[in-house]
């Protein structure tokens, strides 16, 4: 009884110790993605006591079913090394997590207070206080000692030593900008109880701002601290836990196959680590452009009918104006916080399907890691070569209509590969095909031709390699095939007979010339398919792909005719994809639109890890072992260059992104503040520059941004 006893109760400690991963990946989740500590305190404590019971169900499933404690076991003998390259990649891991304990803001009580000059020779203007929440404060309001006079939008004094408080509730820092010029001397600042001197001497007149951040809080609940310092604690524990994971998977303890595993799994953590990066910059991405006017649409006539006013004048992207319309409605001022992580992680998955079924019919056992694997290689060096990420991914009325196609694109090539081997296949089945080309193709008019032409170039060769005998008894390939066609010729109707489509056509001038369309598309092609998507990140993912598919796959003979001609195949049907894409970019102009470029780059990077995959079973014949060893060490270093890079690269957008969306937060607060007031003209500071290049408010010619702030407001709106 004893005995027994006490092995239930190392249980418990082993499940408790399992738990800790979990709990903290709640916890993170929770504080850095859904910004808890803004909630109310009911909602807060609730959400953290589900977070911590689903991270810690999540991981006491799901870490023994993927064999953690046998791993583990192997490796109680660690090498010497293991430690010191744990560290090694613990200090990689800080810059990351405190960039995301950066953007953490908790509500706090912050206090200011402005002196004037001591002594002073001339006036002492305070020309504005902006929060960091984007709330402009009313100068008129705040406190102040005599004799201070409020003067159109600035106070001003000529009272040496006078002094004007603030004091409220709110996150994050504020903005100050006070008046410098000749002879005006320092002023004294005291901002949460740390004081500094300011010299505003200057030549000529001007203005001085100061960015004082709100690190120092003068009051703040014991419930956000207490989850603030627990949020603190569950991102050392996750880059712990992260770091000592990678440290044993790169140990080649059990001989080469584990080496080759662990620089595998090297490979996924850097992935990850650039997909969360993005995820961390599209947090801070603001609205801009097309953004206003799918929000104050939404506002004005509802979700659906601004859905078809959208698709009846402006363009015939069906189901992109809706959700356009449907984000509009739900969050007009700011996209969600984690809006972009959410798209990339679906997108890696909804292709780790499709890589799924392709492993599965090669004859892998277990092929869900090296799916996961080339899905998000593919999905970073796409993101990579694309020429406007920021339009393509991090603008919300760019993203949405782009890698929805894509994700929703990806899973019926997914439902496809799963399907198409089945004979006959059922009605549920068909009509699962056909809908799911459909709703990819509703997205956006670049993808509904591009998987047109895909789907007829594989009908073609399915029907022109295929044995008559098995052609004529029906199911199987040509039935899934000609389903997704008649899906995807529907979206692609949708798209031709909008009026939207008329619309826009007479607009940008659009003629359907088949010499100019044809060699236009041919030309862009043949640049993107042997020039821009044809280097080393390609070919290091056609590497890749080759050395999973030999790892998975292992020694099971295939004919090798069979799979050249399924591996041309697949490079000749995502070709006419990408052709097709661009078609339809020289129909009305010289060209798709850089961030449209988006969707026949993802074709053109496919054809690197899929004609990998199934060309490795004949083509590893006839390459010698020594020379797939090197092959595959360049390709490891060079993604591990590319990717830490990458991700360095990314990082560096963050204050470019943080400064325009704090721009927005202020200009709807001031937007708000001119709504209560009752003005019928709204004089509003210009945004920055947006960091995506789209269009912008004008301060002198007025463009469609204009008119649908004009809506916004209810009247009309001047910038200065």
């Amino acid at each position: 009884m004893k005995k027994q006893q006490q092995k239930n109760r190392l249980g418990w400690r082993q499940r408790l110790l399992w738990a800790v991963p979990g709990v903290a990946l709640g916890w993170f989740v929770l504080v850095y993605w859904l910004d808890a500590l803004q909630w109310p305190a009911r909602p807060l404590l609730t959400g953290v006591a589900l977070a911590s019971l689903a991270g810690a169900w999540l991981s006491t499933t799901a870490l023994p079913r993927l064999g953690a404690e046998g791993w583990l076991a192997r490796r109680r003998k660690l090498p010497a090394n293991t430690w010191a390259l744990a560290a090694l990649i613990f200090a990689g891991l800080v810059p990351v997590g405190l960039m995301l304990q950066a953007q953490v803001r908790v509500p706090a009580t912050h206090r200011l207070e402005v002196c004037a000059p001591q002594p002073m020779y001339a006036p002492f203007v305070i020309q504005g206080i902006t929060r960091e929440d984007g709330v402009r404060v009313m100068l008129a309001g705040i406190k102040g000692d005599d004799p201070w006079n409020f003067s159109g939008d600035t106070l001003l004094t000529q009272q040496s030593g006078s002094c004007v408080h603030y004091e409220a509730f709110f996150k994050g820092g504020v903005v100050l900008s006070l008046q410098s010029g000749p002879q005006v001397g320092p002023a004294h600042i005291v901002w949460d109880g740390q004081a500094r001197t300011i010299a505003l001497d200057e030549p000529l007149p001007g203005s001085r701002v100061l960015n004082l951040h709100g690190s120092h809080p003068l009051g703040i609940s014991v419930l956000r601290q207490a989850l603030l310092w627990a949020a603190t604690l569950a991102l050392v524990v996750l880059g712990v836990c992260v770091a000592v994971g990678l440290a044993l998977a790169l140990q080649p303890a059990a001989g080469r196959a584990t080496a080759e595993a662990g620089w595998l799994v090297w490979l996924g953590a850097l992935a990850a680590l650039n997909l969360l990066v993005m995820g961390v910059v599209g947090r801070n991405a603001a609205l801009a452009a097309d953004d206003f006017c799918y929000a104050i649409s939404s506002a004005e006539v509802g979700v659906w009918q601004g859905t078809w006013n959208f698709y009846t004048q402006a363009n015939g992207r069906l189901l992109g104006n809706f959700l356009g319309m449907l984000s509009g409605g739900l969050s007009p001022q700011q996209q969600f916080p984690a809006e972009v992580l959410l798209y990339l992680a679906v997108w890696v998955a909804a292709l780790a399907w499709a890589f799924h079924g392709v492993l599965h019919w090669l004859g892998a056992r277990r092929p869900w890691g090296a799916a996961l694997l080339l899905s998000s290689l593919s999905v970073l060096v796409t993101l990579i070569l694309t020429p406007t990420v920021a339009q393509s991914l991090y603008w919300r009325s760019g993203r949405e209509p782009l890698v929805a196609s894509l994700i929703v694109g990806s899973a019926a090539l997914g439902g496809l590969l799963a399907l198409g081997a089945r004979r006959p296949l059922r009605p549920g089945a068909l009509g699962g095909l056909v809908l799911g080309s459909a709703v990819a193709g509703l997205f956006h008019e670049a993808y509904a031709a591009a998987q047109v032409g895909m789907l007829l170039a594989a009908l073609g060769l399915v029907y022109a390699y295929r044995r008559p005998a098995r052609r004529a008894a029906g199911g199987g390939w040509p039935a899934a095939l000609s389903a997704q066609l008649f899906g995807a010729l529907a979206a692609l109707a949708v798209h031709l007979f909008s009026p939207g489509t008329a619309a826009r056509g007479s607009v940008l001038g659009a003629s359907f010339d088949p010499l100019r369309v044809g060699y236009g598309a041919l030309y862009d092609t043949g640049v993107l398919l042997f020039g821009d998507a044809l280097n080393g990140l390609t070919l290091a993912l056609f590497v890749i792909g080759l050395v999973l598919a030999a790892r998975a796959v292992g020694a099971r003979r295939m004919p090798a005719p069979r799979l050249r001609g399924l591996s041309f195949g697949a490079v000749l049907i995502l070709a006419a994809g990408v052709l097709s894409a661009n078609a339809v970019g020289h129909y009305a102009l010289d060209g798709l639109p850089a961030r449209t470029a988006i969707i026949p780059t993802y074709l053109a990077v496919l054809i690197a890890p899929l004609a990998g995959l199934l060309s490795a079973p004949w083509l590893l014949k006839q390459l010698s072992g020594r020379g797939l060893r090197y092959a595959q060490r360049a390709a490891l270093v060079l993604l591990s260059i590319v990717l830490l890079v990458q991700a360095s690269s990314s990082a560096a957008l963050l204050p470019e992104y943080q400064h325009y969306a704090l721009s927005v937060r202020s200009f709807f607060a001031s937007l708000q503040g001119a709504q209560a007031a009752a003005q019928g003209t709204v004089k509003l500071r210009a945004l920055l520059p947006n960091p995506y290049g789209v269009a912008a408010p004008g301060i002198e010619e007025r463009n469609f941004v204009n008119g649908c702030i004009d809506r916004l407001s209810g009247g009309a709106v001047t910038f200065e």
